[in-house]
């Protein structure tokens, strides 16, 4: 019986031959240009209906692809992204404004009118016909890349997760509370004892994206010689994401940013804070620049780095920068590819009323006055709102009225390369 040897170098030799007439897999983004011819002959079985054309270039082709998603080389996510013609017969991604939102970039930034158009979907250059504005699909690592300047960026959505990932929570109870017993006793002839104690409650029930909770406490005086229960809080809540709000009903108080805190058994909607993104929660001057190409910028109050980034070229902002206490201006640097370094300074000082441009807060509360000094409780309806214009300017306004009386406010916040300050005008009657 024959048995039969292979050489190693000739298994090496047409191994290599084999790889060199059978070049890897391309992307056809990567290389749109390259034709290839496929011979049907090869096929095995009926060759009837085979139509081979749509693989004689490496271009991608139509179809929904999971794609990994990079804005200005920051992931955003993987998305079920589906590849079709456009009206001129380009491939490409339809983006709509929901999209672009989840990828980091503000629609109304990039095309203010198209963003305004109910359901408009569109190629990237549709919405921004600008060089720096483009995508680019790299089909052999199934990678979307997308470039913007960093104006077109919306900061704010930085570590921010989108309501439609929000979780409601868990059915829970939960119970803190807080003792404490006192006893004095006087020796002396005639001499007495006196004892109190003291139960502090702070529970909640929770449910489905319900609140209901309780803020209470129990008081036992010697002398008195009873126990008395006080009720601070009891009210059911629920947020609104939709409204980034929260409203609240029962044993309530008015927010007291404007007017005196004043408590109600009543109804309150108001602005949650907790709701937005982390870089519109606190004031902060919007800084704004140009670079000419990939740039390092650094933004510095006094003698510490503060905040460090590098953007793409053209226009910037940065909104989520974070400065220390209420004062000192801040010294922005620009350094470009080249080496060379533009500085220019960004005025802040800050009052409690300024806001982040852009960002609003209300508050809503009706309800009959909860005072047990009162013996007649009247009604109490308060409204109050603030809006950050600029930079500069943050306005705000208020209106608080009982059944015989009203009070009125308008007011500005500022902040000047001087200082902040803040204008308050009340109207009574």
């Amino acid at each position: 019986m024959k048995q039969r040897s292979f050489c190693p170098g000739r298994l090496s030799t047409a191994i290599a031959i084999a790889l060199c007439c059978f070049p890897p897999f391309s992307s056809g983004q990567e290389n749109p240009g390259t034709v290839y011819q496929f011979n049907d002959g090869f096929i095995v079985g009926s060759r009837e209906k085979v139509d081979l054309s749509r693989f004689s270039t490496s271009a991608i082709t139509e179809g929904t692809y999971s794609l990994d998603v990079y804005t200005n080389d920051e992931w955003k996510g993987r998305y079920d992204l589906r590849i079709a013609r456009d009206k001129d017969g380009r491939l490409g991604v339809c983006y709509t404004k929901a999209m672009l939102a989840q990828y980091g970039i503000a629609a109304e930034k990039l095309n203010p009118q198209l963003s305004e158009q109910e359901g408009y979907c569109g190629s990237l250059k549709s919405w921004r016909n600008e060089e720096n504005v483009k995508d680019n699909l790299v089909q052999s690592s199934l990678r979307l890349n997308i470039s913007v300047p960093q104006i077109y960026e919306d900061q704010r959505l930085k570590n921010y997760v989108s309501p439609e990932f929000w979780d409601k929570g868990i059915t829970a109870l939960n119970l803190g509370w807080m003792a404490n017993a006192w006893n004095s006793h006087t020796s002396s002839v005639g001499g007495s004892d006196n004892s109190s104690a003291y139960l502090g409650v702070n529970a909640g029930l929770s449910w489905d994206g319900w609140l209901l909770k309780h803020i209470g406490n129990l008081n036992w005086q010697q002398q008195q010689g009873k126990a008395h229960w006080n009720s601070n809080q009891t009210y059911l809540q629920r947020p609104i994401p939709q409204l980034n709000s929260i409203v609240s009903g029962g044993q309530i108080f008015t927010n007291g940013e404007f007017f005196d805190t004043i408590g109600l058994r009543g109804v309150n909607l108001s602005t949650d804070d907790n709701m937005f993104p982390d870089g519109m929660r606190s004031y902060a001057p919007e800084i704004r620049g140009v670079a000419q190409s990939n740039a390092l910028v650094t933004v510095r109050q006094g003698s510490n780095i503060i905040y460090q980034t590098t953007v793409p070229p053209g226009p910037f902002t940065l909104q989520d920068v974070y400065p220390s206490g209420y004062g000192s201006d801040l010294e922005v640097s620009v350094k470009e590819a080249d080496g060379s370094v533009e500085v220019f300074s960004v005025p802040y000082a800050s009052v409690a009323q300024l806001l982040r441009p852009g960002m609003t807060r209300y508050a809503l509360s009706a309800g009959k006055v909860d005072d047990s000094a009162l013996r007649n409780k009247p009604m109490l309806y308060q409204a109050t709102w603030q809006h950050g214009i600029n930079n500069l300017l943050t306005g705000y306004t208020g209106v608080t009225g009982f059944d015989d009386y009203q009070a009125f406010l308008v007011g500005t916040g500022m902040n000047t390369g001087i200082g902040a300050l803040s204008l308050t005008s009340p109207i009574r009657g």
